[in-house]
């Protein structure tokens, strides 16, 4: 049996950030095939958007088939960076915690 291929909404997701249902910081992606009527993919159109209160960023992987593994290496890239910023930032926050909350008014306050 021959599966037929996929085209058109491939993924689409929206997460919210943060607990609030009063805001708006969310992440959300997409990915969607075109393909042609001989169901020769032309064009994979992907990407991801990062929002918070106000202001807000996207990232573009769109690619020719015989290049989406440019996009993949770039999320690779990205996964790796954000793991080691989420690392950092446990250490930051040991580091945070060591202060007493007295010493951190008074370090607050200049």
């Amino acid at each position: 049996m021959v599966k037929k291929a996929l085209y058109g909404k491939i993924f689409s997701k929206r997460m919210w950030l943060n607990p609030s249902s009063s805001s708006t910081a969310c992440a959300g992606a997409y990915i969607n095939l075109d393909n042609s009527p001989k169901e020769v993919y032309k064009y994979m159109d992907a990407g991801i958007e990062l929002k918070d209160c106000s202001r807000s960023i996207s990232l573009d992987f769109s690619e020719k088939p015989k290049d989406i593994h440019r996009s993949l290496k770039k999320i690779d890239k990205l996964i790796k960076f954000f793991t080691e910023f989420r690392e950092k930032m446990v250490i930051a926050q040991g580091e945070f915690k060591k202060v007493s909350p007295k010493k951190r008014e008074k370090v607050g306050r200049g």
